[in-house]
């Protein structure tokens, strides 16, 4: 999993472990990458109240609309950690006060909650 910079936003690529080519999983930041190795998550500059999540292989991408939440990005402190089930997400997200707290999220109807304090 890298990013690249090229283009006005970030690119997200992924590559497997074998030395195959890297292909592109979609524009954002590439933040993470679920256990099982079949998701992406990026948010991008330009839309930064949403998460896309890009499959590595066959699948649609899906956004998560975050509300009020501007997804932070770009620092090993801001990255997003899956559990192994796949099911959540725990990001750290910017709320409207420009505080930044850690957010639990389902991925697969896209709520989240806070878990940290301000």
């Amino acid at each position: 999993m890298y990013n690249d910079f090229s283009s006005g936003d970030y690119e997200a690529l992924a590559r497997k472990g074998d030395g195959a080519a890297a292909i592109r999983v979609g524009q954002g930041y590439g933040d993470g990458i679920t256990w099982d190795g079949s998701l992406v998550p990026a948010p991008r500059n330009s839309e930064p109240h949403k998460l896309y999540l890009y499959p590595t292989g066959v699948g649609e991408q899906r956004a998560i609309d975050l509300g009020d939440l501007r997804a932070g990005f770009g620092t090993f402190e801001n990255d997003i950690t899956f559990s192994r089930d796949g099911r959540w997400g725990l990001l750290s997200a910017f709320n409207t006060k420009g505080e930044v707290r850690d957010y639990l999220f389902d991925i697969r109807s896209g709520n989240s909650r806070p878990v940290t304090l301000v």
